[in-house]
C-alpha cells in the first residue's frame, strides 16, 4: 500500500445505537527488523486501552490493538465498539492512547508483562502438531527458516522500553491514518 499522507475516512451507516471504529495504518513487512519491537508496542498498546477506555472509562465491552505483518507490507488497528453517543470520546481515546505510547514510550513493567504475555501466547499456540505444521507454513511464506522461531524468542528478550517507543514513534501515526467506522454516527 501507498504510505499514508493524509487521514482517511470511510464510513458505513447502520440503524444501531451503537459504532465500531477501527483506526490504524501501515506497518512495513514481517522481516523488517522492528517486527519483534511493533508487536511487543501493539501489546502494550492494546493492554492501555483495555484499561483505560474499557475499565476506567466503560467506554465499551471491548477495546484493544493489533499488529498484522505480512511478507512486504502490514498494518496496525485500534478497535473500540461502544454507544454512539461516545463517538468522540473513544475515537479521542484511541488517538491519545496511541500518542502517550509514541511520545511517552512504555515503563519497563509494561514492556515485561508484554514480552510475557506474547510468549505465553506464542508458546500455547504451538502446543498442538497441527498449530505446529501451521506455523511451519506460515513461516515458509514469509520466507523464514525452521530455526525462526528460536530467533523470534532471542529478538523478544532483546526488546526494551526505548525500542518500543522507537517502533511506536515510527509507524504508530496519529497524524495520518485509516478510520472505518460502522454504526450511528451522532
Amino acid at each position: 500500500p501507498d504510505p499514508l499522507i493524509e487521514t482517511k475516512v470511510n464510513h458505513v451507516d447502520m440503524e444501531k445505537e451503537q459504532i465500531a471504529i477501527y483506526l490504524g495504518g501501515n506497518l512495513p513487512g514481517s522481516a523488517n527488523e522492528d517486527a519483534v519491537a511493533i508487536s511487543v508496542a501493539t501489546t502494550i498498546l492494546s493492554n492501555r486501552l483495555y484499561l483505560n477506555l474499557r475499565e476506567k472509562q466503560g467506554l465499551a465491552y471491548s477495546t484493544g490493538a493489533g499488529a498484522a505483518l505480512d511478507k512486504d507490507f502490514g498494518w496496525f488497528y485500534t478497535y473500540i465498539s461502544t454507544g454512539s453517543d461516545n463517538y468522540q470520546t473513544a475515537l479521542d481515546g484511541l488517538l491519545l492512547q496511541t500518542d502517550k505510547l509514541r511520545l511517552d514510550g512504555p515503563t519497563p513493567d509494561e514492556v515485561a508483562s508484554a514480552k510475557n504475555q506474547l510468549l505465553g501466547s506464542r508458546m500455547r499456540a504451538r502446543l498442538s502438531s497441527t498449530n505446529q505444521a501451521y506455523y511451519l507454513g506460515v513461516y515458509e511464506y514469509l520466507g523464514r527458516d525452521l530455526g525462526y522461531e528460536s530467533e523470534f524468542l532471542t529478538n523478544l528478550a532483546a526488546v526494551d522500553a526505548a525500542a518500543v517507543r522507537r517502533a511506536a514513534s515510527k509507524y504508530f501515526r496519529t497524524d495520518a491514518y485509516v478510520l472505518a467506522t460502522a454504526g450511528k454516527k451522532p
